[in-house]
């Protein structure tokens, strides 16, 4: 006869059942215990006294669970076993898919900037690259101030017939502080002559603030009645410069062969400072005399 008895836990347990041995086999869950016995079991009687401890009987049905009871002390935990070998690691899994980009953050503000470096060693030298076109010529820019003239700085271009009336030859304005200590003024003329009359006739170089007016720093006078050509020649030279500088002057002339006139003026006042009008007139002398000057020039002839 087969008899399957259920185990609801996990204790296995030997019975003697007729005088054959049962072996309990428990299983995960629900064991399952096979035993051949002979007859079935009748019912349990009313429990006498007890006799003597005979042989164990089969184990009855399993009774419900009692209450559980108290927890017992926790025991002392046991030493710590021996660490086991790490185990081989595991291959590598494929690299996932790049994520998108995110969202590029505020811009920080600028920092300090750093100290220079060093200048380093200079490069070789590049090659020559191609002209570029000429630019376009920019606009002409202010006409500077005229500077000081050397040389020929008045000429008459006609001629020029003066009679009793102080008139101009030539006239040059030199420009302030053009005037420096060394300069040079030289007039010459070429003139003839009309009229017989001996009053004589006066050349004179001045320099001044206006025409007919400035100092005279040189003048000579002719009383030839001589109707030859006249040849007139003017040295003035500056000796100081300044609010109060000074020239002096030399004259002659000729007007026969052998026959001269010269004189030298002593030094008088010029402000170079500011512009001065040098200038060299003549006057005939008298009325009844005439001198035509065909050609004249005034040089400033430099330190």
């Amino acid at each position: 006869m087969s008899t399957t008895i259920e185990v609801t836990d996990t204790v296995t347990t030997v019975v003697e059942v007729n005088d054959s041995t049962a072996t309990i086999e428990t299983t995960d869950v629900v064991t399952e215990i096979s035993s051949q016995v002979t007859g079935i079991q009748g019912i349990q009687g009313a429990t006498g006294t007890t006799g003597a401890t005979g042989p164990t009987g089969p184990t009855g049905p399993t009774g419900p669970t009692g209450a559980a009871g108290t927890p017992g002390t926790t025991g002392a935990t046991g030493p710590q076993g021996i660490q086991g070998i790490q185990g081989i690691q595991g291959l590598q899994g494929d690299i996932g898919p790049t994520g998108s980009q995110g969202i590029q953050g505020i811009q920080g503000p600028t920092g300090a900037t750093g100290a220079t470096g060093a200048t380093g060693p200079t490069g070789p030298q590049g090659t020559t690259g191609e002209t570029g076109a000429t630019g376009a010529t920019g606009a002409t820019g202010a006409t500077g101030a005229t500077g000081p003239s050397i040389g020929t700085v008045a000429r008459r271009t006609s001629n020029i017939a003066i009679a009793n009336t102080e008139t101009v030859i030539l006239s040059y304005t030199a420009p302030a502080n053009s005037i420096v200590l060394g300069d040079v003024f030289r007039f010459t003329g070429y003139a003839t002559r009309s009229g017989t009359t001996s009053a004589g006739a006066i050349l004179r170089i001045r320099i001044g603030a206006n025409t007919l007016t400035g100092n005279i720093a040189s003048t000579l006078t002719v009383t030839s009645t001589t109707t030859n050509v006249y040849r007139f020649e003017a040295l003035v030279t500056c000796r100081s410069t300044g609010a109060s500088g000074t020239v002096v002057g030399a004259s002659m002339s000729n007007y026969a062969i052998g026959t001269a006139a010269q004189s030298e003026t002593s030094a008088v006042t010029v402000n170079t400072t500011t512009s001065r009008i040098v200038e060299a007139t003549f006057i005939s002398g008298n009325s009844g005399n005439t001198f035509t000057f065909e050609t004249a020039t005034l040089e400033k002839l430099p330190a």
